[in-house]
């Protein structure tokens, strides 16, 4: 049995989602195009449903939008924001640096340092939380 995917409906969902995370962004059909590498017309007929994103595409229009692929294809108990992209970056960037640590007393002191900080609710310089004023 073949499923008509016009009649589907699922791809006029998935379409609905990716404008919807777009437009939470604030970023032109035209800029994600440009990004993804197609033309806006094809961003368009994705918002419409009317063409398939391809797997690939799809984990890159995800990742653009800095929303979750289970999101994107409506997977129940799916929440749209995975770690924001910048948060995934520090991440790896964090990982990296503890990679290169040469010793286990220097790993040791770094884990119990960001333990630390992870049980801190001081507000520091950075996060979204520090107001900047000098009273804390």
């Amino acid at each position: 049995m073949r499923i008509n995917r016009a009649q589907d409906g699922r791809h006029a969902e998935i379409g609905q989602r990716i404008r919807s995370a777009r437009l939470r962004l604030g970023i032109s059909q035209v800029e994600v195009g440009k990004r993804l590498g197609v033309s806006y017309q094809q961003i368009n007929k994705y918002e419409r449903g009317s063409n398939v994103l391809s797997g690939i595409a799809l984990l890159d229009l995800a990742e653009l939008l800095q929303v979750r692929v289970g999101w994107l294809l409506g997977e129940a108990g799916s929440a749209e924001n995975g770690p924001p992209v910048a948060s995934r970056q520090l991440e790896s960037r964090l990982l990296t640096a503890l990679a290169k640590l040469e010793g286990r007393g220097r790993r040791m002191l770094a884990l119990r340092t960001i333990e630390a900080l992870a049980a801190s609710s001081m507000p520091i310089e950075g996060d979204e939380a520090f107001s900047g004023d000098s009273q804390h």
